[in-house]
């Protein structure tokens, strides 16, 4: 796939995206106490925010932004006809911000998505495996579902004695 770059919607002439999911500031001159600065073009660092989503920090007027990457690839490149407010990667992957990766749905739709994912629990010590068809149905067995989420997605490493991680349905 070819790597096409797109302004940044609120921020055109100033940065750009790519379909890929990278962020680039573009060259320029701003204003300085003796005249000009050159700003060169370089590609932007991302940060991981605490629920591990990629962000980067958008300067326009001397005011920082700090914006989820797949939020601006979305805005730029996908089509919002339903003007839906949430940005969902459709493979679970909060670091795969490439065009092919995002979808705009509600949030009902969003949380119905994240809820109805498969888990698997292997107790660390006797390597007992148990299927849920939900995190809410892991609650139903007195399981913590915010926990066995955290687990899955790498923040904590056990919950009540399991590994859990998130798997396909068959």
């Amino acid at each position: 796939m070819y790597e096409v770059w797109k302004d940044v919607v609120g921020y055109e002439g100033l940065y750009q995206v790519s379909n890929k999911g990278r962020i680039r500031s573009l060259g320029r001159l701003i204003p300085h106490k003796r005249g000009f600065r050159k700003i060169k073009s370089k590609t932007m660092k991302l940060q991981e925010d605490a629920y591990g989503y990629f962000t980067v920090s958008l300067y326009k007027n001397k005011k920082r932004k700090i914006k989820k990457v797949h939020r601006i690839v979305a805005e730029a490149f996908l089509n919002n006809p339903g003007k839906l407010a949430t940005v969902h990667h459709k493979n679970e992957n909060k670091k795969d911000n490439s065009i092919g990766n995002l979808e705009f749905c509600s949030s009902p739709d969003n949380s119905r998505l994240s809820f109805n994912k498969r888990v698997m629990g292997v107790n660390s010590k006797t390597k007992e495996i148990i299927y849920f068809n939900s995190t809410r149905e892991a609650d139903s067995y007195g399981f913590n579902s915010c926990n066995i989420s955290l687990c899955c997605n790498g923040k904590i490493q056990k919950h009540r004695g399991f590994k859990w991680k998130y798997v396909e349905r068959k």
